[in-house]
């Protein structure tokens, strides 16, 4: 089986590979650093006919550059993830092993399983996503987090940020289609549509999201008076927020959103403004190693 694996030259996760170096050379893993998206697409395209196993090392974003690169063809090569970002949000929901060596192993060994896909379409783009795309507050919180304090922190950058955007909430008049039903309204703080669990290093965003069941978890905060959104932001906090009567969660295959104004949307950590968008899932179009659990 040939292996490759893919690291950003700038998110510091090809100097933590330096203690996988002799496990690299004896399992014949070629290494690739491509220097931005067109050294990135050409790696991607030759990968799909010289490499059977391709692992992404570094974070979520990482894993979208790459997946978005594959140009929608996902069927080869098979993916896996050596946890090296930040945040390491799909990789929680994947339960891969936080230490290197272990999940090097991992990657190399196990047997991929099919992974759903995020696909988001504008008036005038479409892209995936691998975890959640998230509109509102917590996308704002994703786009204030500089690199600097990611480095310094860590994945309690992102709740270091939230403390210090919290006095700030606008809100949205949103409405969801869900499965092409009638539009449901909200004034909504945040949206999530997720297909992973977690996001900002760690928050269960959508505790019930399965990767593999077809369906894509929206939850939706809905506004209120600043004294109510306190115990909101405690149980979110504490694993499990969506059994506020502030929120609301739907399963669906697909969710059209359309807004007022544009909201901000993050989607694994890229960012872009939209007023009218649509999610749709994309069952199984991945080949991704994940843990036994």
């Amino acid at each position: 089986m040939r292996f490759w694996l893919l690291t950003n030259p700038h998110s510091g996760a090809a100097e933590r590979l330096a203690g996988l170096d002799a496990d690299l050379r004896r399992q014949d893993v070629e290494v690739f650093t491509p220097d931005g998206p067109e050294e990135l697409r050409r790696l991607l395209v030759a990968a799909r006919e010289q490499c059977d196993r391709l692992i992404i090392a570094g974070g979520d974003g990482t894993v979208h550059r790459v997946v978005n690169g594959m140009a929608g063809d996902f069927r080869h090569p098979a993916l896996a993830l050596l946890p090296l970002g930040t945040g390491n949000d799909l990789a929680r929901t994947l339960a891969l092993p936080g230490d290197p060596q272990a999940a090097l192993e991992l990657a190399l060994t196990a047997t991929p399983r099919p992974l759903d896909l995020l696909e988001v379409t504008s008036p005038t783009e479409t892209w995936y996503g691998v975890n959640v795309c998230a509109g509102g507050f917590s996308a704002e919180v994703t786009e204030a987090v500089d690199s600097e304090n990611k480095q310094a922190w860590g994945p309690l950058a992102y709740l270091r940020q939230a403390a210090g955007t919290v006095t700030e909430l606008p809100s949205h008049e949103i409405a969801l289609r869900f499965d092409n039903e009638r539009p449901r309204r909200y004034d909504a703080l945040n949206l999530i549509v997720a297909n992973g669990r977690t996001a900002g290093g760690g928050i269960t965003v959508a505790p019930r999201a399965d990767p593999r069941d077809g369906l894509l978890e929206v939850v939706t905060v809905q506004n209120a008076p600043r004294p109510d959104l306190a115990p909101l932001v405690l149980r979110l906090l504490a694993g499990d927020y969506t059994n506020s009567d502030l929120v609301a969660t739907r399963s669906a295959r697909s969710v059209e959103v359309t807004s007022d104004r544009e909201i901000l949307f993050s989607t694994d950590g890229e960012l872009r403004r939209m007023q009218e968008v649509r999610f749709r899932a994309r069952p199984g179009a991945l080949r991704f190693v994940a843990g036994p659990s």
